[in-house]
């Protein structure tokens, strides 16, 4: 499954920029593994994890 959407900056649907920076782990990346867990910080960071690693 693949998901590719293109949006303009106008019509950017979320609260945070854009060009926001993601932490994940290889296997998300590769798609191995699916993301089972999401963690959004105050100061704005995202984390898409797979329960696999902490590292």
């Amino acid at each position: 499954m693949t998901h590719n959407h293109t949006f303009s900056d106008a019509d950017w649907p979320f609260d945070c920029d854009i060009n926001t920076c993601v932490v994940t782990t290889k296997f998300v990346y590769e798609r191995s593994k699916p993301i089972v867990q999401v963690l959004h910080y105050d100061d704005g960071e995202w984390q898409f994890m797979c329960n696999t690693t902490d590292d």
